[in-house]
């Protein structure tokens, strides 16, 4: 995708990110989120869930997901995640006289998301949209050898001087089902698109993008 189509996307957001020490405007959504729904005396759901990318551009992904219900048709959601993206667009920045397949950067993922659930017979039918941040903790490639082995190298962030902040969209459906004692599972999907570029520096662009298979259960928690 190119980098136009990303401005049109996601031009609002461009305005957090045109500095890295303005990151923290990206969170004004979570501040007025808690500030405008009365959060800590609504009923929350806290759970876990796991998932992967059937093309490899998620290799691993899991979180602990928080969701504030309104009401019936819609909740606030967010969420503590591990993610391993894979990104082919880092291989010209690796020495090209060696052979590096599956480029891949490990994160710690916050996003801010408005879930509208529509009632199904039997479970219901949801999408979220919002934005999220995210930060690199590793990043690291296969080497493919001469003599057919394949070998897994680190790559330090600073040497290919990759930027260590992430920020973008999610965009995702799925389905939730009440279980028992208002415990419910999910399965979704999720896109995400990402709207700064990785390798500020230098004349290539340089863009997380993503799609995941997710799985999951909450479990009701009152917080008073």
């Amino acid at each position: 995708m190119k980098n136009n189509d990303r401005l049109n996307v996601s031009t609002w957001l461009l305005f957090s990110i045109f500095n890295n020490r303005l990151t923290v405007l990206f969170f004004i959504p979570f501040f007025f989120l808690l500030s405008q729904t009365n959060l800590l005396n609504a009923q929350t759901f806290i759970g876990l869930s796991a998932g992967a990318d059937l093309y490899d551009q998620v290799d691993f992904r899991s979180a602990v997901v928080i969701e504030w219900p309104k009401n019936e048709l819609y909740s606030w959601q967010t969420e503590l995640i591990y993610v391993k993206r894979e990104n082919v667009s880092l291989l010209q920045l690796l020495p090209q006289n060696e052979n590096h397949i599956r480029p891949v950067i490990s994160y710690v993922e916050v996003p801010f998301l408005f879930k509208i659930k529509l009632n199904l017979q039997g479970a219901k039918l949801f999408a979220v949209v919002g934005p999220k941040i995210g930060y690199a903790l590793a990043a690291y490639s296969t080497l493919w050898k001469e003599n057919g082995q394949l070998v897994k190298q680190q790559i330090r962030l600073e040497d290919i001087e990759v930027a260590g902040w992430d920020i973008g969209m999610n965009l995702g459906v799925g389905l939730e089902k009440d279980i028992s004692k208002g415990k419910k599972i999910f399965v979704e999907f999720r896109y995400y698109l990402g709207v700064k570029d990785l390798f500020p520096q230098g004349e290539a662009e340089i863009y997380n993008e993503g799609k995941s298979f997710n799985m999951g259960f909450l479990i009701p928690v009152k917080m008073e």
